[in-house]
């Protein structure tokens, strides 16, 4: 009955008839939800998402491996010292939005088709230091954790499970800030369209 789309997926979600409006009176804390994040599940003047969990997407790197010349998605996307060491979240709207941050947009949400084609092609040109594609959270930590990866795309959550492991305590794990910036992202509990339990 209930699912967990991030924002940026709920207008399509919605038009596909796959999740419900909310009813607002029944969620009796919805008051007290901050306005900002609930604006995006907003669909319609209609609450199609309450967003749960929210936090920024940035490069984690193993620190007893390698120090990137900066704190940068350019300095782990191109440096040669990187080739297979690299291991990037399964999700094409994210790899075109940290394209267009290399590129120099500060606003990823907005970019023109012009710039979504110089941003993939960006992104093309980092696939020497990628590896793999993860869907699973679980299996780019263990890549990472294990060494086949000396970098990886990464949650707040990520980092703070990596951190955790006894095994790591010595691998100097940063989780990066980078001076292009991060992807913020609000995730969100939705409801089914047609619920067996309302």
């Amino acid at each position: 009955d209930i699912t967990h789309p991030c924002i940026a997926y709920i207008p399509d979600w919605q038009a596909a008839g796959l999740i419900g409006p909310i009813d607002n009176k029944k969620f009796e804390a919805f008051s007290k939800v901050n306005k900002q994040l609930a604006a995006p599940g907003i669909v319609g003047g209609k609450t199609y998402g309450i967003p749960w969990d929210w936090g920024y997407s940035a490069p984690m790197c193993r620190g007893d491996k390698y120090v990137p010349s900066s704190q940068s998605w350019e300095a782990v996307l191109f440096d040669k010292k990187l080739r297979g060491k690299v291991t990037m979240y399964d999700e094409g709207v994210a790899m075109i939005k940290i394209g267009g941050l290399m590129n120099g947009h500060t606003n990823v949400n907005t970019l023109t088709q012009k710039q979504i084609n110089q941003s993939r092609d960006t992104m093309i040109k980092a696939k020497a230091n990628i590896v793999s594609f993860w869907q699973s959270e679980t299996q780019a930590m263990q890549d990472f954790i294990s060494g086949k990866v000396w970098v990886t795309y990464a949650w707040p959550d990520t980092y703070a499970q990596v951190i955790a492991k006894p095994s790591m305590k010595n691998a100097k794990v940063v989780y990066m800030q980078p001076k292009e910036g991060q992807l913020a992202w609000i995730c969100s509990f939705a409801i089914a369209a047609k619920p067996k339990n309302e």
